[in-house]
């Protein structure tokens, strides 16, 4: 599984506009094959901070993504930012729920 994550601080004049092609991104992006999240989130405290959280199943579809048309509008988005944007893409080799919680608070976690 892999993160991706585009933190970004845009022009209060362009928050809105920015938001509305983020969000329209979703669906397209949601149907493509491997990715299985899409998330659009303001920061509390920064309101023009904006955060987009994707997950894909493997670095093979993110690629595509990356070189699709859609991920053209994250460039853009990127490009209407007044500070240097975060970027990152983080690799996932496994995961765990609630199960590792109940694991490690009765002893029994084998991380």
């Amino acid at each position: 599984m892999v993160i991706a994550m585009v933190r970004v601080v845009v022009p209060e004049s362009k928050r809105a506009e920015v938001l509305q092609a983020l969000r329209l991104l979703r669906g397209p992006t949601a149907a493509r094959m491997g990715c299985d999240g899409f998330h659009v989130y303001r920061d509390d405290e920064h309101e023009n901070a904006l955060l987009l959280l994707q997950q894909w199943a493997s670095e093979a579809d993110l690629d595509r993504y990356i070189c699709s048309d859609l991920y053209s509008t994250i460039l853009a988005v990127i490009e209407t930012a007044i500070e240097p944007p975060d970027i990152r893409f983080d690799t996932i080799a496994a995961t765990a729920g609630v199960e590792l919680v109940t694991a490690v608070r009765h002893g029994r976690a084998t991380r």
